[in-house]
């Protein structure tokens, strides 16, 4: 198994930047201004202590190289409005599914934080996890790890045997019509490789 840090930021996680202003056309009608990105001065802050605590984690260490895995869990306490029990607004009381999205909007900032402190470029992220969950306090916890061999391999696997499972099941109804698909995918495969 290859190296793994494991730090834990406190406080409220921050999403990810805002624009200044929306894009708009330029004074010749025809091309488009984007509007600029900026964080805000808490969003700032957040990003610098995600980085001063990865940077404590990996002490004199070196950057983590090759395929990463990633593991973030946003503690967030309960709003006091959130239904203890089970209701016609949020049957899933015991679960904080509503805003912030995770996916984007609470990972990307950690992500940008880690970068030149964990990993040279999160392009190098092969899987990420994230989770948001009910506690005492605001806390994040990241667990960046390398990725193995197997584990990679095994994910391959996976994708193809569920490639395989919809062109022999839902899609093809006979041997010929399978190998007609396979031909069409390995075709459009090598014609975006040219």
């Amino acid at each position: 198994m290859g190296r793994e840090i494991f730090f834990v930021v406190p406080g409220e996680a921050k999403t990810a930047r805002e624009r200044t202003s929306r894009a708009r056309l330029a004074p010749d009608g025809v091309s488009v201004i984007q509007g600029h990105r900026y964080d805000k001065k808490d969003r700032r802050e957040w990003k610098a202590d995600v980085r001063a605590a990865a940077f404590a984690a990996m002490g004199t260490a070196g950057l983590l190289e090759g395929p990463l895995v990633l593991t973030v869990t946003f503690i967030r306490p309960k709003a006091p409005s959130w239904p203890k029990n089970a209701c016609k607004g949020n049957w899933w009381p015991w679960a904080l599914w509503k805003m912030p999205d995770l996916p984007d909007n609470l990972k990307k900032p950690v992500m940008d934080a880690m970068k030149g402190v964990v990993w040279k470029d999160d392009a190098q992220v092969v899987r990420d996890e994230g989770w948001k969950v009910q506690g005492e306090r605001h806390l994040t916890l990241v667990q960046v790890r390398q990725a193995s061999f197997d584990e990679l391999d095994e994910q391959r696997a996976k994708a193809e045997g569920v490639i395989c499972d919809l062109l022999s099941g839902a899609l093809c109804s006979d041997q010929g019509e399978q190998d007609a698909w396979v031909e069409a995918l390995v075709g459009a495969g090598e014609t975006a490789s040219q």
